[in-house]
Formats: structure tokens, C-alpha cells, sequence
């Protein structure tokens, strides 16, 4: 028994000592840009819906399992804006804020060019219809898939990506509401 706990002890110490020095390997990077955000699934009351224009922002690490793949993890403050019309109301326009955080496979196709896919979990911090408060109307966590690609000149990354929500954020039981997102992104690599 001494052996065994002492073995696993051992491991235990070396495989320690191994993630600590693979911790150097993350690289970090600020990053920010735009959203184009869609809904879908909506009530019969919208009769029409149009795409809005938002931004985000956060910091985002990168853990390099070999020469060509990573794993990518975000957190990021992120506004998605939606414009629709309702028969019962003037026009709309809904803005939803939340903290975001995407975790993707990262394949480095060449030097410069890499695609991605994975997903992501976010969390309401605010929703405003026509700057009334209205975040009682939505559920406050969200998840998806997101597929991109990026191309890196110097320490610079330019990158584009389409997330598609999967939950229901509807608050309302017999309402279905989905918001899909186009982003476009500009980060700096430390």
C-alpha cells in the first residue's frame, strides 16, 4: 500500500511540474469587434425583423496542444442588437447585453490562416426594448455553436465566425425566440 500511494504520489508531482510548465505556453490576447445579429423563431405578432449592429469585447487565451491544433477560450462583454415590427406596436429595436464565452478547437491550416468550431455559453446581464427594461421577457442563459476562421499578421488577428444559438430565449412559454450572429474581429497577441 506504501508503494502504491507513494507511486501515485510521485505522478501526481510530476504531472504537476508538466501542466506548470505548459501553462507558459498560453498565449493571451485582447480582443473586440462587431456583431450582426438575426433572430428566428419569433412570435406571429413580428412581422418583420431585420439584423442589427452591435460590438463586443474581452480577453481571450490560447492553449496550444500541438504545432497545428489549440484549444481557444474567450470571455467577453457582448451587445447583439435585433430590429423587428410588431402589428401591435411601432417598430423595435432590442438590445440584449451579455458576458460570453466561447471554447473552440483552433486548426492552424497554414502560418497565417486558421478555422475554428466549438461553442459557446452566455449569460443576460441586460435587455432593453426601446430603452425599457425588459430582461423578465428573456431567459438569462444562452448556448450555441460557432464556426470561423481568422488570418494572423504579426501579432495582429483579424477573424470572422457565424454562431448559431440553440436555446429558446423566449421567457414567454409559447414563444420560441433564437438569435444567430455574424461577428467580425480584430485582436492584438501578447
Amino acid at each position: 500500500m506504501k508503494k502504491l500511494l507513494s507511486a501515485l504520489l510521485i505522478v501526481s508531482i510530476a504531472s504537476s511540474l508538466s501542466f506548470a510548465q505548459s501553462l507558459e505556453d498560453i498565449k493571451y490576447s485582447v480582443k473586440g469587434g462587431i456583431n450582426y445579429s438575426s433572430a428566428e423563431k419569433l412570435p406571429a405578432s413580428i412581422t418583420e425583423t431585420q439584423a442589427g449592429i452591435g460590438f463586443y469585447g474581452g480577453a481571450s487565451a490560447s492553449y496550444p496542444i500541438s504545432d497545428e491544433l489549440s484549444v481557444d477560450a474567450d470571455i467577453l462583454y457582448s451587445m447583439k442588437t435585433i430590429k423587428y415590427t410588431s402589428g401591435a406596436t411601432a417598430d423595435l429595436e432590442q438590445k440584449n447585453s451579455a458576458v460570453e464565452v466561447p471554447v473552440v478547437l483552433n486548426y492552424k491550416a497554414t502560418d497565417d490562416i486558421s478555422v475554428f468550431g466549438g461553442g459557446y455559453g452566455s449569460y443576460l446581464l441586460s435587455a432593453e426594448g426601446n430603452a425599457v427594461d425588459n430582461k423578465s421577457s428573456f431567459k438569462t442563459l444562452d448556448y450555441g455553436i460557432i464556426l470561423g476562421g481568422s488570418y494572423t499578421y504579426d501579432a495582429w488577428n483579424f477573424g470572422a465566425s457565424y454562431a448559431l444559438g440553440l436555446n429558446n430565449l423566449s421567457g414567454v412559454d409559447t414563444n420560441e425566440v433564437k438569435i444567430n450572429n455574424i461577428t467580425g474581429s480584430v485582436s492584438y497577441n501578447f
